[in-house]
């Protein structure tokens, strides 16, 4: 902490440490394997996560049936990463990108529009495979708690009302 306001403190990061060995750094990455990585495509692995952030905010409701997006999609990303599996994300702006993959998951999609709806729909239909985790389409983007979930065609009905609260654990 450097320096002080009326009130609290002012934190204040020293970067004079770096500045002698910053140019250096930058160099190794120039010339190194960054350039590397910056060049090289991607594998295209045929895997896509929804990205949603009606679904992000639906489980701040306070209602513990709706799991945060994080509780499971972090856990996939990291199982990628490991394995050296790529994936992109799919928002509803990129739909229309949809039928280039193979698998689309879900973590966390409480909150499903019409139109994603449909999409998600057609996409299974011309072959695809979606895994969703728990309570997939049970409100719409508007938070309004759905009497029939969006996906029952792929996932079976269930509703509000018979929505066990969901148990948690790491797996081993």
């Amino acid at each position: 902490i450097s320096g002080t306001t009326t009130g609290g403190s002012k934190l204040a990061a020293d970067h004079r440490p770096w500045g002698p060995r910053m140019e250096e750094e930058l160099e190794k990455l120039r010339t190194g394997v960054a350039q590397q990585l910056i060049t090289t495509p991607l594998k295209f692995d045929g895997l896509a996560i929804w990205e949603n952030y009606s679904c992000v905010f639906a489980s701040r409701l306070g209602d513990g049936r709706f799991p945060q997006t994080t509780d499971s999609s972090l856990a996939l990303i990291d199982w990628a990463y490991q394995y050296g599996i790529n994936f992109d994300y799919i928002v509803r702006a990129s739909l229309d990108k949809l039928s280039k993959y193979k698998v689309l998951f879900l973590p966390g999609a409480t909150a499903i529009g019409e139109v994603e709806m449909q999409a998600m729909l057609n996409f299974v239909k011309n072959g695809g495979v979606i895994i969703a985790d728990i309570n997939p389409g049970m409100m719409n983007p508007d938070f309004k708690i759905l009497k029939k979930n969006r996906l029952a065609e792929l996932f079976g009905e269930f509703n509000t009302e018979t929505l066990p609260q969901p148990k948690t654990s790491p797996l081993n």
